[in-house]
């Protein structure tokens, strides 16, 4: 009896681990800024309730398969560890540093902390703020795997 236990014990640790594992490799990779068309930019000011929504371009990321990442944007250099949680990544930063090396030595450094990232139709995607013009706006990153 205890040998049957064990046996299905197995099987099952088994294929709940190589789920697991299929999951996170179909995330690693690299991914850049998605190039979004017009009707899309449409669809999402609509569901933003005709607000003025802003779209990220120029970001990069790369997800490795030894739970690392690095984050490019148009300024900074992000690195740290990533894990999946239901149907998101979440980074979570060790390092941010300027692109522009001569301002890491000038500026304080820039902050660290946790980004998510919803992953839906192979695409991935953050809300965030930025100020314009005084006000905060909404940007919405969308990262497609290359």
């Amino acid at each position: 009896m205890i040998l049957k236990i064990n046996k299905y014990y197995f099987l099952f640790f088994i294929f709940f681990h190589s789920c697991k594992l299929l999951n996170n490799e179909s995330i690693i990779g690299h991914y850049e800024s998605y190039q979004i068309g017009k009707l899309e930019t449409i669809k999402h000011v609509v569901k933003n309730g005709f607000k003025k929504i802003y779209f990220s371009a120029g970001i990069t990321l790369d997800i490795k398969a030894d739970s690392t990442f690095t984050y490019a944007t148009c300024g900074n250099i992000l690195t740290g560890r990533w894990r999946v949680e239901k149907d998101s990544i979440i980074l979570h930063e060790k390092t941010n540093r300027f692109r522009l090396d001569s301002l890491n030595n000038v500026l304080p450094p820039p902050r660290i902390g946790i980004d998510k990232f919803g992953i839906d139709k192979g695409k991935l995607y953050s809300a965030g703020k930025i100020i314009v013009k005084g006000k905060k706006q909404q940007v919405l990153d969308i990262l497609i795997k290359k």
